[in-house]
């Protein structure tokens, strides 16, 4: 990646000669970043190494990393390089390390770093000390779960990777019926007037009986099936979840991996019709959204779009500079809507105007939002937090730290608010899964139940979106579990 030439004269301090080379910068640094209106602080560590150079570790509170390994440094035509294009000077005295943040670390923005020798104070960071919850049943379902859960009625819908949308009793777990197809599920199945609509990484849309599981109809979504590259693969894109469905009226609403938006006149004739379609030539992964007679969603590219329903004119789009993977939530003529550019964004339904936008240090924003009587929900991912925002302002309202990754969109109902995380062992960011349950308007937490890491290290725990009932907790895992927990 081509990178920008260093200005550092801006932070206001003379820099070192480039003819110095005696320069040690062992010890500990740290600095205060600064953006839209927030700050956090980092710091780095700078050992000698043996073999010439220093070992450097990063400490980001942001995301509780501390002391994390951060490879090796070296002197070279007057400046530190630290690899990756990154590179910091010192002031004339030694006293500061003057640069800007790399393009790996905060994307898109080249902040200022000025770093001064000093130690960041560690918190304690303990699991709180929570009563576990009371295990109800568990279905052992032989493949990853990483979809969002749906409960109806008495039954809970749950797809997993092997292609296989699965119908239990919520009262203790039994199947009621399997359904296959022929590609791995990563996303909510939709039911409408008895069927149940699941995009299916095999490219194609199926519809099942609800009570039965009998296949119905199929349509296709793209030419070809979805390839995921895993991650440690070269070309790999965390490109975890696939597009649901969104329905109104008669009109069907499918986004493909392909990158091709597509409306669809249901009806009930066998032929479901095409109205239009729009390629957009990037991955969709969250789910369209329909309100005021828009269809609003975020690609791959970091676009956010909306379309007319009846028409599939593209009406605005906002850039966000970085992809956007999960769904969007529309309410009161906002759009609330997460980037891998580290921010939440409020945009107005009507043109796509920024309301505003709150900053999450070092963690793509992978959680859909969700909300109920004026608040809105969100989870994090290397931040591990989940978090409760006024909408209509953008103020937080409380932030709780749940150890994990919180990549599903927070269950909901009036007095809680549940999510599952997930982890992986040696990650340089320390965390842990777990099933979570709060009280929704104050955050204050009911339990956690604590989910058991695999054997071998591969990421584990819950990534979807959990489900309720009265009294009920639902969640689904990477180890091809179904747990349903008493709340």
């Amino acid at each position: 990646m081509q990178r920008r030439p260093l200005v550092l004269a801006a932070a206001g301090l003379p820099l070192v000669a480039q003819a110095a080379t005696a320069f040690d910068p062992s010890g500990s640094w740290v600095a205060t970043l600064r953006h839209a209106g927030e700050s956090t602080p980092i710091g780095l560590r700078f050992a000698p190494h043996a073999e010439g150079g220093w070992t450097v570790q990063a400490t980001l509170p942001a995301i509780h990393a501390w002391n994390a390994p951060f490879g090796r440094a070296r002197w070279q035509d007057g400046a530190l390089q630290l690899g990756s294009g990154w590179q910091l000077q010192p002031s004339r005295d030694g006293r500061r390390l003057l640069g800007a943040m790399p393009e790996f670390l905060l994307p898109r923005l080249r902040l200022p770093l000025v770093l001064e020798r000093g130690e960041l104070p560690q918190p304690p960071r303990a699991l709180p000390d929570l009563p576990p919850p009371r295990t109800l049943w568990r279905r052992e379902l032989g493949a990853p779960l990483w979809a969002d859960l749906l409960r109806a009625g008495d039954s809970l819908f749950a797809s997993d990777d092997a292609g296989v949308l699965h119908a239990l009793d919520l009262a203790d777990g039994h199947t009621r019926w399997q359904a296959r197809t022929g590609g791995a599920l990563r996303c909510r199945p939709l039911l409408h007037q008895g069927q149940l609509l699941v995009p299916s990484d095999d490219g194609l849309l199926h519809a099942f009986e609800a009570g039965s599981g009998a296949p119905v109809w199929q349509l296709p979504l793209q030419d070809q099936p979805v390839r995921r590259i895993p991650p440690g693969q070269p070309g790999a894109r965390f490109d975890r979840f696939g597009a649901g469905v969104a329905l109104q009226g008669e009109a069907l609403l499918t986004a493909s991996h392909a990158g091709r938006l597509a409306c669809w006149q249901l009806g009930n004739a066998p032929e479901r019709r095409l109205r239009w379609q729009a390629d957009i030539g990037h991955s969709l992964l969250g789910t369209p959204v329909i309100a005021g007679g828009l269809v609003v969603l975020g690609a791959f590219d970091g676009s956010v779009r909306a379309f007319e329903l009846a028409s599939g004119r593209e009406r605005w789009r906002f850039e966000t500079g970085a992809p956007v993977v999960s769904a969007v939530w529309v309410e009161d003529g906002l759009v609330l809507v997460g980037s891998r550019s580290y921010e939440l964004f409020a945009l107005r339904l009507a043109d796509g105007a920024e309301a505003w936008r709150r900053y999450h240090w070092f963690s793509w924003v992978e959680s859909a939002v969700n909300g109920l009587d004026g608040l809105a929900y969100l989870g994090s991912s290397d931040g591990a937090h989940l978090s409760c925002w006024a909408p209509r302002t953008g103020r937080l309202v409380w932030r709780r730290d749940v150890h994990g990754w919180a990549w599903g969109s927070p269950a909901l109902d009036a007095q809680r608010v549940a999510i599952g995380t997930s982890a992986l062992p040696g990650y340089t960011v320390g965390h842990e899964a777990s099933v979570w349950s709060f009280e929704r308007r104050s955050g204050r937490p009911h339990w956690r139940a604590p989910l058991a890491a695999p054997a071998s290290p591969a990421t584990y725990g819950v990534t979807g979106s959990l489900a309720l009932a009265p009294g009920q907790v639902f969640a689904a895992t990477l180890g091809g579990e179904l747990l349903a927990f008493a709340d």
